[in-house]
């Protein structure tokens, strides 16, 4: 909130005034950290002057330049993505489903068999067994782990294996379209229209 005749740092930087315009316009606040005011008087002043002009122009250059840079960052993450090689595990439709009920039995104290009912649970963990056991293609985005697009760019490669893992096992379809659903974000809308026409 402006106070009386002075504004904040993160009031400036909201309407667009940068660290740097900040200190070479107005230079020293009248109150010292942790919240620092300025004179709204000398921000008036400074806002008239050429140096403000060219300043925020400077600011839309470089923020045009980052803005540009994000998206080529991203969009290059999305291409390896596509790229990154998706191998299920060869693990026989048999041993899948014994390792998949193991997983609620041993919620369930060791019940056996399964109680009726239970077949959607089984597949859901058939399926987590299989992206786990895939879960080393997201390494290959682990070097860009903080650059821009990182999370599309692993919504890409999981739904590309939800995908791999639907059309190699006919009874995980529908779980498999379950989870697509659930992951947000698409880089491809009719990808993910035809791994869902797959359940």
């Amino acid at each position: 909130m402006e106070r009386v005749g002075q504004a904040s740092a993160s009031e400036l930087k909201a309407r667009g005034w940068t660290e740097t315009m900040i200190l070479r316009l107005l230079g020293s606040p009248c109150s010292a950290a942790p919240v620092q005011l300025y004179s709204l008087k000398k921000i008036v002043a400074a806002r008239a002057s050429m140096a403000f002009a060219a300043a925020t122009k400077r600011a839309a250059v470089a923020s045009r330049r980052a803005l540009k840079m994000h998206q080529a960052t991203a969009q290059a993450l999305l291409q390896t993505a596509w790229a990154v090689p998706i191998a299920l595990p060869d693990l026989p439709e048999q041993a899948l489903r014994a390792a998949a009920e193991e997983r609620p039995r041993g919620a369930l104290a060791g019940r056996s068999p399964l109680p009726i009912g239970l077949e959607h649970l089984v597949a859901g963990h058939a399926v987590q067994i299989l992206l786990e056991r895939c879960e080393p293609s997201l390494y290959s985005l682990d070097e860009a782990f903080s650059a821009s697009g990182v999370p599309l760019a692993r919504t890409v490669v999981r739904k590309r294996t939800l995908a791999a893992i639907a059309a190699s096992c006919v009874s995980l379809r529908h779980e498999c379209a379950r989870r697509f659903r659930a992951e947000r974000g698409s880089a491809c809308p009719s990808e993910d229209e035809r791994v869902l026409a797959l359940a």
